[in-house]
Formats: structure tokens, sequence, C-alpha cells
């Protein structure tokens, strides 16, 4: 039996900052969804200011993209330490380590 493949893609997403220097979650997400991966891994998904808020809206995240992002410990962003995971929500997720 013959199972799908994988597909796994890596972004650095640049805290959603596009090379016109216009800061755009929505373009972002749309990049995210025309990939089709069934994991995405994301650089720079958080501004680094203070708590480190989200670059990409957490409510926008699933709703546009289909995927789930991976819990890091803390509740303002999705990413941890500017990285962040996202994943199909069929996916079993076992265990998440932070280093």
């Amino acid at each position: 039996m013959t199972k799908a493949p994988l597909r796994i893609a890596s972004y650095n997403m640049r805290k959603a900052m596009g090379t016109d220097r216009k800061r755009d979650p929505a373009r972002i997400l749309r990049v995210i969804q025309t990939l089709a991966a069934d994991i995405v891994v994301l650089q720079e998904a958080d501004m680094r200011l203070g708590p480190r808020p989200s670059a990409l809206p957490m409510d926008q995240v699933t709703a546009q993209t289909g995927l789930i992002a991976v819990p890091v410990p803390g509740e303002v962003s999705i990413g941890w330490h500017g990285n962040a995971v996202l994943l199909r929500p069929e996916a079993e997720l076992i265990e998440v380590k932070h280093l």
C-alpha cells in the first residue's frame, strides 16, 4: 500500500513585511495557503517586541490556511522565539518540547 507523500515547507515570513516594506499579514496567509503543505515551518513569525506578539492574526491562521499552530508556552504569538510550526488539523501531535 502506497502512502501519500508528506509535504513540508519552510518560509521566512520576515514578520509579515514584504519587499515593498509594508506589513501585510493577509498576504503571508495567502502564500502559506498556496503552499498546500501538511507542515509549514515559519521563521520570524513574531514581531520580537516585549511579549513578542504574533505577526499573523492568530484567529486568521486556521481560518485562511486550514492549518493549526503547534502550541507554545505563551498566549501572545503563534511562534516560539520567532519560529512557528503549522500543521494540518488531522495530524497527530504527540509531544512538544521547547528548547
